[in-house]
């Protein structure tokens, strides 16, 4: 009597078999084949899987841009690099080295060239809203201009200097033409506005000042009447359809300093009130 031949120790791939005829073990199987790397790839046999373990990490530097696109514009997106000979490839499917858009959204690009050289820019673009004006009011003599939409807009009375607040301080009457821009965009929105005030107060000392009681725009409207009256009901001026300026004289003479009354009707709606003259 005899034992069959001990079986020999196998790799995890193979296969042994007894052979009744020679009384030996046969072994058959072949190793997995090494599966095709990319150049930064490292592949390990793995005995317990009995499969390639593939590590590695792709090189290569990410670098990120935040832009800004005016609307109703275009973008040219630049993909800048050191790498030689660089290829690319954009998440639009373009393959040169810049690309142009005309919507918001997020932009990538691969930058390849040379063996494991690699690059990746992304670049976020933001639609910047062109504004658009609610409304523009007087408040005495100051003018606010309000928007239905917010950004970083800039406003002007005169279209060549702008400021980053809506509200413009002690601005003469008069009938502007209101500009809101984004600030680092070209278009601008443009509306009219009259401004008109009634001054609470005139100082007619000829320092340059203030020196008369000014109703200006007034002379823009269709049909307007201006009465300036003293304290016990006098008239001392009257203007009809035309600007208005008072120097505090009647018939020549300097009026003292004291409160006057107004009555003004501008396209049939009244106004009364006083405002004082000082010297």
């Amino acid at each position: 009597m005899g034992a069959p031949p001990t079986q020999p120790s196998l790799e995890c791939w193979e296969t042994a078999t007894l052979n009744d005829i020679t009384c030996s073990w046969e072994v058959t199987g072949t190793q997995p084949i090494q599966p095709s790397l990319e150049c930064w790839e490292t592949a390990t046999f793995n005995n317990t899987t009995c499969t390639w373990d593939i590590s590695g990490i792709q090189p290569g530097n990410v670098f990120e841009e935040n832009l800004d696109l005016c609307e109703n514009t275009t973008l040219s997106l630049i993909a800048q690099t050191n790498i030689s000979n660089p290829t690319f490839i954009w998440s639009t499917g373009a393959t040169t080295d810049n690309i142009t858009i005309n919507s918001a959204g997020i932009y990538t690009v691969e930058i390849t060239g040379g063996v494991c050289s690699f690059e990746t820019r992304i670049f976020e673009v933001t639609l910047l809203e062109t504004p658009i004006i609610e409304n523009v009011i007087s408040d005495g003599n100051d003018v606010i201009i309000t928007t239905s939409n917010s950004g970083d807009f800039q406003y002007s009375l005169d279209g060549n200097v702008y400021q980053s607040s809506n509200v413009f301080l002690n601005v003469d009457g008069g009938l502007y033409n209101v500009f809101v821009k984004q600030r680092n965009c070209t278009s601008t929105i443009t509306s009219q506005y009259l401004h008109f005030y009634i001054p609470k107060f005139f100082t007619p000392n000829n320092d340059g000042i203030k020196d008369r009681f000014n109703l200006s725009g007034i002379e823009f409207y269709t049909s307007s009447e201006v009465s300036i009256y003293n304290r016990y009901g006098k008239l001392l001026k009257f203007s009809k359809n035309s600007t208005f300026s008072w120097d505090g004289t009647y018939r020549g003479e300097n009026l003292p300093s004291d409160d006057y009354w107004y009555v003004i009707i501008i396209e049939g709606q009244k106004f009364t009130g006083h405002f004082t003259l000082k010297r």
